[in-house]
């Protein structure tokens, strides 16, 4: 997300987990990451993401001017709602629930057939045909 959001690649990253070694869920996994990013631009983005922790569902872009919060952020069950608060104001639009991950699964079939149909296209020396019995 923040590299779409500053439109450039980060130049720095630090990172840190955390597994704690009373839990046996987190044998081999870190319960928890931060990372920091620094881009070019001079922008910063901060990432924490635990399974160890309660549940959080949210994200936060916090600009000079204001910010902006989707919640929740990361669900494809539920309607979100975004909030933009500038300048003391608070404005909320309110989104429809939208199946994501099926969608996204339909475009990589689709993706995937169109590139299978190019191959065998090359193959035929034309347009793909069906088979005629």
């Amino acid at each position: 997300m923040a590299r779409h959001i500053f439109a450039e690649e980060p130049i720095e990253a630090v990172a840190m987990g955390h597994r704690p070694i009373d839990d046996q869920r987190f044998g081999e996994v870190e319960a928890s990451i931060a990372a920091l990013l620094r881009f070019p631009s001079g922008g910063l983005a901060q990432f924490v993401a635990s399974f160890g922790a309660a549940t959080v569902d949210h994200y936060r872009v916090v600009g000079t001017a204001g910010d902006l919060e989707l919640d929740p952020g990361y669900r494809f069950e539920t309607a979100t709602k975004l909030r933009l608060r500038r300048d003391g104001e608070v404005g909320e639009t309110q989104f429809p629930h939208i199946d994501h991950f099926a969608a996204q699964v339909l475009f990589g079939l689709h993706q995937s057939w169109n590139a299978t149909r190019s191959r065998w296209r090359g193959r035929l020396g034309g347009p793909a045909r069906a088979a005629r019995n």
